[in-house]
């Protein structure tokens, strides 16, 4: 539901918080046809290799993944 109610188009900045294991950012890019530049955050880095296996499996490419804590 939150990537349906963001309505993201082609060209914008997308910043995800808290990402893993990606469904957000997977259900975006799909929806964009990969057209925005996901930024990606995620603390946990078990949680965060397996968003980027999400990602990768799913051929999206326009990206970053940044191992960070969301609060700061």
């Amino acid at each position: 539901i939150p990537a349906i109610a963001a309505k993201c188009k082609p060209g914008e900045l997308v910043l995800d918080l808290c990402a893993a294991p990606g469904s957000k950012s997977s259900q975006i890019a799909n929806d964009t046809n990969d057209g925005v530049a996901l930024t990606c955050v995620e603390n946990n880095t078990a949680r965060l290799y397996a968003l980027k296996e999400n990602l990768v499996q799913q051929n999206i490419h326009n990206y970053q993944l940044l191992r960070a804590d969301a609060a700061q």
